[in-house]
């Protein structure tokens, strides 16, 4: 159960996911990519965002995607695959089949956010994730986000962990080569 200090803003939810998805390791656009997805998994579906988490794990290892279309893809890592995937289907249509990725949910999110008019739908049949792009459906506008949603603290723990990650360690030399908030208020 959470209480009204797990509550978090949306804009707080996107910018602490960018800092923990570049403490993961993941490559600046990804992170981006994932961060713009945050709010919409968390106002959608907050008890979803320990997929956020388990994608954010390491390894992020380089992805390819085949040439066919569909884009058929076996377990895939959605931290990095994800990302990949709607570029593709925004640049060049098509659709993809995703046989159990790592979190279902991100995907979805990701998806709402790089097409927030819809042209990406998405259907899931527990097993699989199929993203289609349907340039040619009216869009059913962009979603409607509301904050603040709960975290769960063990959730925005794990952020945080990751995001701290992306820190100069502390030390005299770091302080006077301008890392922290600097020697005088003139900085």
């Amino acid at each position: 159960m959470t209480n009204s200090s797990d509550a978090r803003s949306l804009n707080e939810i996107e910018a602490l996911v960018l800092k923990a998805a570049r403490g993961a390791g993941l490559p600046l656009g990804h992170a981006e990519d994932i961060a713009a997805a945050a709010p919409l998994l968390a106002a959608a579906a907050p008890g979803d965002l320990d997929q956020l988490v388990a994608a954010l794990a390491p390894p992020h290892d380089p992805v390819t995607l085949p040439e066919a279309d569909p884009i058929l893809l076996h377990a895939p890592r959605i931290a990095m695959a994800g990302p990949l995937i709607l570029d593709r289907l925004m640049a060049e249509g098509g659709s993809a089949c995703l046989r159990t990725p790592d979190a279902p949910a991100l995907m979805i999110a990701l998806a709402r956010a790089a097409a927030p008019a819809g042209q990406i739908a998405t259907r899931t049949d527990g097993t699989y994730l199929h993203l289609t792009m349907t340039p040619d459906q009216p869009p059913p506008g962009p979603p409607t986000l509301a904050g603040p949603v709960p975290v769960p603290p063990r959730i925005w723990a794990s952020l945080e962990s990751l995001a701290a990650r992306t820190l100069v360690p502390e030390s005299e030399a770091s302080r006077r080569s301008g890392a922290g908030a600097g020697l005088s208020d003139n900085d």
